[in-house]
């Protein structure tokens, strides 16, 4: 199961036999470094639309970012937990 090239060069060349060993090493680093953008608050379409033009952009990206880090350390939780056996690189 091939990782993508963010994932591959933060893995580098350390030794981790299976799959779901470098999920739970790819989770640990990437729930680290979105910390801030995770903890980032939600804000709803109305509160959005309240705000001016550059800040309204930069709200939006943020958030979209978010969610797209939400989706990649989910995806990692799941390959995270599952049987070592079952996934060797």
């Amino acid at each position: 199961m091939p990782a993508c090239s963010e994932c591959n060069r933060r893995l580098g060349s350390r030794l981790l036999v299976t799959v779901p060993d470098r999920a739970r090493y790819l989770l640990g680093r990437n729930t680290v470094k979105w910390k801030k953008l995770l903890n980032s608050p939600d804000w709803d379409e109305d509160e959005i639309e309240q705000l001016g033009g550059n800040l309204r952009r930069r709200i939006r990206a943020i958030m979209a970012a978010k969610r797209f880090a939400v989706q990649r350390l989910s995806h990692l939780e799941l390959v995270a937990s599952m049987d070592d056996d079952y996934l060797r690189p």
